[in-house]
């Protein structure tokens, strides 16, 4: 059975994608709002600290309890093995973001270098993304051609191969695209969870980062639970969530912009009062010195007086 070449198109579409839309996101955000560079090594470090060390160091813990992996790997717990999933991931990144903006941003940051962060903390999940669908892209050229030995090794056998052959026969180029739409949507959450993990370290709220952890869990676990229908309600999901996250961004920004006049507002008020404040005292002490200077010709005056009579004597 032959390998559509739709879907061979759609392999390729999801290797180039996710670096495109994080490439696209970048370039407009550093010419409307130039950042610093160290705002995407702060995303790409938080990545490895959160997924790849805490995250990855606790699923294995886990799993290296044999009742406890049995029970989650069992088909009939499906549900929950995502559930588990999608908590040991929400549950170090809003922290790390937090903790790791808190010790580098040192009072210079602003929220579009959060953003970038955001943005930055999923470079290497396209890079991997990117190299798997081009694996796969190629792998799927050479079962066409009927040509599969040169991938043949010690590690890898031809039934290894076939086997995944039949797996790149059952994908489409719906669901190549329905992957693309579903990073698109990672790359809003994580956007939103750096602007609430940047807000709550400034305003020393840890509420902010409990909430981007709990819209971690519910993203996660949402598409998880997704993927077991079928892919246009898997699409449907994907879709309202974005739009939910998109939603929260915007409301975010306009909640910020407020609090920035606001802010602006109070700063005005108070310069306004510390220079009325100047100007009375500056008053004060000239009303002060015209007094003192009235209050002196009064005082001389009797002097003048006795001068004038004993000159008139003479």
């Amino acid at each position: 059975m032959m390998i559509p070449q739709s879907t061979i198109i759609g392999f390729y579409i999801g290797s180039a994608a996710p670096l495109v839309i994080l490439s696209a996101v970048l370039f407009l955000l550093q010419r409307k709002h130039p950042f610093r560079f160290a705002s995407v090594v702060v995303g790409f470090g938080t990545y490895f600290i959160s997924a790849q060390l805490l995250t990855s160091l606790s699923y294995t813990a886990l799993s290296s309890v044999p009742a406890i992996n049995n029970f989650l790997t069992a088909p009939e717990n499906v549900v929950l093995y995502y559930f588990v999933l999608s908590l040991l991931t929400a549950a170090f990144m809003a922290p790390a973001a937090y903790l790791v903006l808190k010790l580098v941003r040192k009072g210079q940051w602003n929220i579009y270098e959060a953003i970038a962060s955001g943005v930055s903390y999923l470079i290497y999940n396209a890079v991997n993304s990117c190299m798997n669908y081009i694996n796969q892209a190629k792998i799927a050229e050479l079962a066409n051609t009927g040509d599969t030995s040169s991938l043949l090794s010690a590690d890898v056998t031809q039934a290894d191969i076939d086997a995944f052959i039949q797996v790149l026969q059952n994908a489409s180029l719906g669901q190549c695209l329905a992957q693309v739409l579903y990073f698109t949507t990672t790359v809003l959450m994580s956007i939103f969870i750096f602007m609430l993990a940047y807000h709550g370290m400034k305003r020393q709220k840890i509420s902010f980062v409990l909430c981007g952890a709990l819209i971690h869990l519910v993203v996660t676990f949402g598409a998880y639970f997704a993927t077991m229908a079928k892919i246009w309600i898997y699409v449907l999901v994907v879709v309202v969530m974005a739009v939910l996250l998109a939603a929260g961004i915007y409301f975010y920004f306009r909640w910020y912009r407020q609090q920035q006049l606001i802010l602006l507002q109070k700063r005005k008020e108070y310069k306004e009062r510390k220079a009325a404040e100047y100007q009375a005292k500056v008053a004060a002490k000239e009303e002060a010195a015209r007094k003192a200077a009235a209050a002196v010709p009064s005082e001389t005056a009797p002097v003048q007086k006795d001068l004038e009579e004993d000159s008139l004597e003479d």
